[in-house]
């Protein structure tokens, strides 16, 4: 899942092959030395969501700073990089044949069944994800907000805006923009105080 933290104007990203385009059409774009003409380009703005399935064509574009939000992987298949060279002068290598045979196109109505496949519900904040692997929200502290870390899982705190204190076991941690907070599973009831607005997330 990509959040956009903050992007230049005219910024934008990959998503998705554009509609009606199949995985047949990407490969007969890929052959042909005309990938962009398939890929789905979204020009994007600071507070908006992308959540990517396993297996969706994506890029991020130049003059845009996200938090990515993901399940434990690091695969990653690279059908097209740009032409970019790197600082050895050589192109990165490309994994096009993997690429083409794990992805695919989807509609909003997929996206969104395997965004929210664990309901909507949200006790606090706005609800972005509660997918299989992770739940994120955006909580908007005014005053407090008061959070815990089960004992199935840990918070992960990113401070996109503001400050404010984290306050634990009558400890308080400042918390500004940019910060992030890793708070451990079994932790328990803890709280943030102040004027922020942070991005939790958790299993």
């Amino acid at each position: 899942m990509w959040y956009v933290v903050d992007c230049a104007e005219g910024a934008q990203l990959v998503y998705g092959l554009k509609e009606g385009l199949t995985t047949r059409d990407l490969a007969l774009a890929v052959e042909e030395g005309r990938i962009g003409d398939v890929m789905n380009y979204c020009p994007v703005e600071a507070g908006q969501t992308y959540f990517i399935p396993v297996g969706m064509l994506h890029a991020i574009g130049a003059g845009i700073l996200i938090a990515e939000i993901q399940q434990n992987s690091d695969l990653t298949y690279r059908a097209y990089d740009f032409d970019r060279v790197g600082a050895d002068g050589k192109k990165r290598p490309l994994h096009v044949d993997k690429a083409l045979a794990v992805t695919r196109p989807y509609t909003e109505a997929q996206v969104d069944a395997i965004r929210y496949a664990r309901g909507r519900e949200c006790d606090e904040g706005e609800l972005l994800a509660s997918s299989e692997f992770f739940k994120v929200r955006r909580l908007k502290v005014d005053n407090g907000v008061k959070l815990t870390a089960t004992e199935e899982s840990f918070v992960s705190l990113l401070c996109i805006d503001g400050g404010g204190v984290i306050v634990l076991d009558g400890e308080e941690y400042a918390i500004a923009k940019g910060d992030s907070y890793f708070v451990p599973a079994g932790t328990g009831a803890f709280a943030l105080s102040g004027k922020m607005t942070v991005i939790a997330s958790e299993i």
